[in-house]
């Protein structure tokens, strides 16, 4: 068994000795190598003892959990993201394909997200990487990374045409009128995609509101994209669609 040598950098005592608790019982192959409560001394810590695994709060004082990864230009060491609540980087965490966890921390998702970092240690500093790359780049750069049958891809955003639901799976077509196939449901990306300028025009479907080539209003109403598909309009999600088409 693969063990992991952990830090757990949280600035309220509580959470840290729960999260310790949980580790300790429910994930035998992760060991809890030390506890600090703010970015400076868990830098130092690092360098010492090279944990292996990094539970790092994003809310601290002084410095937030995002500067510690800004410390490193590359990092030996995978990072499992815990917060109790932050919109903005809950989804910028999705858009990169790195795990977080949200408080009070639930224990399957606890075990889900250590057995993650087991599976993907070979990729997670490209996905950090990218997230870094996403915080400062224009929206024609930023990606959003995808798990695949056998690892993840990376996808700019803007060229992606549209999406559709294929049960647990999410089918993306792009510009060049590729198709990649993501393991993830589409609920599971509407969030991240709703941020840059897509909008979900049927339960299913997910389209890129720039890639509209044509609007047909009919008995039932399609959208034409500039790959050439025609795309249903659900009846519940009409009105607010063509609401947002007038501000376009």
């Amino acid at each position: 068994m693969t063990k992991l040598k952990a830090l757990i950098v949280e600035d309220e005592l509580p959470s840290a000795q729960f999260l310790r608790e949980l580790l300790h019982t429910y994930c035998p192959n992760v060991q809890v190598i030390g506890h600090k409560n703010n970015v400076s001394d868990a830098i130092v810590f690092i360098e010492n003892y090279k944990p292996n695994l990094v539970f790092l709060d994003i809310e601290l004082p002084g410095k937030n959990g995002f500067s510690l990864l800004s410390h490193y230009d590359s990092l030996d060491f995978m990072v499992i993201f815990t917060t109790a609540y932050s919109q903005y980087a809950i989804k910028a965490l999705r858009a990169s394909a790195i795990d977080y966890l949200i408080k009070p921390i639930d224990i399957d998702e606890l075990k889900n997200a250590v057995q993650a970092a087991l599976r993907n240690v070979s990729s997670f500093n490209e996905r950090i990487d990218q997230y870094k790359r996403n915080i400062k780049a224009s929206p024609e750069n930023k990606k959003i990374i995808i798990p695949i049958s056998r690892g993840f891809e990376f996808l700019t955003i803007q060229n992606i045409c549209y999406c559709r639901a294929d049960g647990r799976y999410t089918d993306f077509y792009m510009d060049d009128k590729t198709k990649k196939i993501a393991s993830k449901s589409i609920s599971e990306l509407e969030d991240i995609l709703t941020d840059h300028h897509f909008f979900k025009i049927h339960r299913s479907i997910i389209i890129n509101l720039d890639k509209i080539e044509k609007y047909s209003i009919a008995k039932t109403c399609t959208v034409t994209m500039t790959d050439g598909a025609n795309l249903p309009v659900s009846n519940s999600n009409r009105v607010q669609f063509e609401q947002i088409l007038k501000t376009i």
